[in-house]
């Protein structure tokens, strides 16, 4: 079980770290390096992280001609994975644990905006 509060703070450090707070509307979006680990996918896409407050926190990651819906999960929910931020590196990390039908296994997808 995760710590869905502290992954509110974790999605609301990477948002202010990164000026995209002053956003308005729902949806902040930012261009960023995405890559997936352990299925070894790296590419450029835009994260959209919902801002409103019924669904704060929740992450969608765009989809490209590496990042496939089909292969790796690409929407996210505080309460059921864990984000950390790393302010040093800037790297939002996501981890959790993939449906059967991408395979089952663990997964870490991290995320460094290039904006």
């Amino acid at each position: 079980m995760t710590d869905e509060m502290s992954n509110i703070g974790a999605i609301r450090d990477f948002l202010s770290h990164n000026g995209l707070l002053k956003n308005p509307g729902c949806i902040a979006e930012v261009r960023s390096f995405i890559k997936y680990t352990p299925a070894n996918i790296n590419d450029i896409s835009t994260l959209q992280i919902k801002v409103d407050t019924f669904n704060y926190g929740e992450i969608e990651i765009l989809e490209t001609d590496k990042i496939d819906v089909n292969i790796v999960h690409t929407g996210f929910i505080p309460r059921f994975n864990e984000y950390q931020f790393d302010e040093q590196s800037n790297t939002l990390t996501i981890k959790g644990k993939a449906h059967i039908s991408k395979g089952g296994k663990n997964y870490i997808v991290s995320i460094n905006p290039i904006d």
